[in-house]
């Protein structure tokens, strides 16, 4: 299923409100933020964020490394904003917990 940007943007606005805008130059968080609105609103009753990072440039896929990441500000942003809210929500990334307080999960 491909989501448009102004279905992407209706997603997030749902779950995020304006929490992202302003904090950067981007226009709309990544798309990881996006997907983890997305299960938000399905009601998923678990969600495990792993691999994403507010640090590091690049991808976590080595061929995709040299791309700068260009989302920080904005995610850093949603995910202080969706630890808050929504208790279902961790991260298997101690960085990640500390920068945003996203609960580390404890499996």
């Amino acid at each position: 299923m491909h989501l448009s940007d102004s279905e992407r943007d209706l997603i997030c606005g749902a779950v995020l409100g304006d929490a992202f805008r302003g904090v950067g130059k981007m226009v709309r968080p990544s798309n990881g933020i996006a997907l983890i609105c997305y299960a938000i609103l399905f009601d998923i009753p678990k969600i495990i964020v792993s691999g994403m990072s507010l640090t590091d440039d690049g991808h976590s896929n080595p061929h995709r490394k040299k791309f700068q990441r260009l989302h920080k500000e904005e995610d850093q942003a949603s995910f202080a904003h969706l630890a808050t809210r929504f208790p279902s929500l961790s991260t298997s990334e101690p960085e990640l917990s500390a920068l945003t307080g996203v609960p580390l999960f404890q499996g």
